[in-house]
């Protein structure tokens, strides 16, 4: 990296394999007959019709995952890691950081959870909580590499700039009261300077959202926690423009962006 432009900081991820699926069983209080009578409600309420269109067998696989913490073969983990009812970050990333996820999975969880991939579960009433929790994890300071073994695990910097305005975009105008990535503006920000991948950085539509920041704010009628996230686009405005130009000017350079996804 051409030593003019800052470097993100690197962090290394070791995970204890040794640990199962079921070494978190704890998290599943089946001894607990008013959690299990929850959880059948739950299942029966919110969870099941995400599911509806999905095989019976896939179904019955879930709903175990969902009630005991069983699983009895693999299954993609955008299906079930919603499914997991960590309440901590700690147990959040004692989980992460274990062999339930292979190491692909591990970073998708990562780079796509708080985003619209996972949107189809925000109708959970512990939907906020779990992306609360991850959001402290993973998201509240700035942007790192999180490099698993020679893998990089951590979110594609263009790829996750182009969903996070995308879905900025689509969320301010359908007026959605709150979505996690209301709280990853300065993780945006920080992430922004190293999305210079061409294919995709030319998808990236920040005039277009930067454009509805301004429109919306002067027409008013955003409230709670809409506004406010439209309001901290706003008062990041300076910095993520000069994000966005750090980016140019390593294209310009002749820069090669590291290889994403």
């Amino acid at each position: 990296m051409n030593s003019s432009f800052p470097e993100a900081p690197i962090v290394l991820i070791t995970r204890d394999r040794s640990l199962k699926l079921e070494d978190f069983s704890y998290l599943w209080k089946t001894d607990d007959a008013d959690w299990m009578a929850q959880r059948e409600a739950d299942w029966l309420t919110f969870v099941k019709p995400v599911f509806k269109d999905y095989p019976k067998t896939d179904r019955k696989l879930l709903e175990q995952y969902f009630k005991y913490g069983k699983k009895e073969k693999y299954y993609p983990a955008t299906d079930w890691f919603f499914l997991t009812p960590y309440d901590s970050k700690a147990s959040l990333l004692k989980f992460m950081n274990s062999s339930p996820l292979d190491a692909r999975e591990h970073g998708q969880i990562i780079q796509f959870y708080p985003l619209k991939d996972f949107f189809r579960f925000s109708h959970c009433p512990w939907y906020r909580q779990h992306m609360e929790l991850f959001i402290d994890a993973y998201y509240s300071g700035g942007y790192i590499i999180l490099r698993e073994q020679r893998k990089n695990i951590s979110p594609s910097p263009t790829s996750w700039c182009n969903s996070f305005v995308r879905d900025s975009i689509d969320s301010v105008n359908e007026g959605i009261t709150w979505r996690p990535f209301y709280h990853c503006v300065d993780y945006f920000v920080s992430i922004l300077p190293f999305a210079y991948r061409l294919k995709r950085r030319g998808q990236i539509k920040l005039n277009e959202l930067m454009q509805l920041v301004d429109n919306k704010l002067a027409s008013g009628g955003l409230e709670g926690e809409l506004l406010t996230f439209v309001q901290s686009l706003k008062a990041r405005e300076q910095a993520i423009w000069q994000a966005w130009d750090i980016g140019d000017q390593k294209i310009a350079a002749g820069m090669e962006a590291p290889r994403e996804g």
